[in-house]
Parts: C-alpha cells; structure tokens; sequence
C-alpha cells in the first residue's frame, strides 16, 4: 500500500513539474488608428505577425522592424515560428501557446507599425500588451 502511495505521490509531482516547463499562454493585445485631436477608431481586420527574435530570425527582424508602404508577408512567413493574427472588429487580436522569450510584433497595414516584448518566464492564463497605433508617425 505504501508503494502505491509513493508511486502516485511521485507521478503527481513529475506531471505538476512537466506542467511548469511547458505552461503556456495567451497574447492579447487591441490596435488602434490615432485620427489626431483625441479621437481614434480600431484597428480592424489587420494580419498581425509575432516573430520569435532568435539568430535563426535575425535578418526578419531586422526587415521587419522598419515602416514601409507595404507588408513583406513572404519575408515575415519565412520566420522560425512565426504566428499569425487577425484583429477582430474590436481590433483585438490573440496569440496562444505562447512561451518565454524576446519577440516582434509587426502590423500589416500601410506603413504598418512594429513592437517589441519580452516574457521572461513561461506561464498560463493570458498577458494584455498595451494597445498598439497601427500606424505610428516615422520618425
């Protein structure tokens, strides 16, 4: 009896520390138009990328983090683990099964905008980003 115990006492603990390494989670984030004199409208219907920033995605990123006029979806789609969104009507847009690391936000959109973030440990449930102008002013 005390063998079962044991067994399943262990078999708890190595399914609750698997759990831990491989918890993931939800990106939430809303887009937005600024039309200036404090009025703005959402962000609608906009392809949104999330790049991983890794070596293998170095050149991306860096193609990436740059306003143009147009949106490289080739170049953006040849990203190592790349995900892809779409804003709703509510100009929200969701990412999941999304782990710690350093990554890109680039939104499809003339002269579309680029964000960057960082989530330092791996977790569950869901991290709101600030909302993001779909078209910042170039600097």
């Amino acid at each position: 009896m005390k063998k079962i115990i044991l067994s399943i006492v262990l078999l708890q603990f190595i399914l609750a520390a698997t759990a831990q390494r491989t918890a993931t989670g939800i990106i939430r984030g809303k887009l937005y138009y600024d039309l200036g004199s404090k009025k703005s409208k959402t962000g609608a219907d906009l392809k949104i990328y999330l790049i991983p920033k890794i070596t293998a995605n170095a050149t991306v990123v860096k193609n990436a983090s740059a306003y143009t006029a147009s949106c490289d979806e080739k170049m953006l789609s040849s990203a190592k683990n790349y995900k892809v969104a779409i804003s709703d009507k509510g100009g929200y847009y969701y990412f999941t099964n999304v782990t710690q690391g350093v990554y890109l936000i680039k939104i499809c959109t003339y002269y579309g905008g680029y964000y960057s973030f960082t989530i330092k440990t791996n977790f569950r449930g869901t991290i709101n980003l600030p909302d993001f102008e779909v078209d910042p002013p170039v600097r």
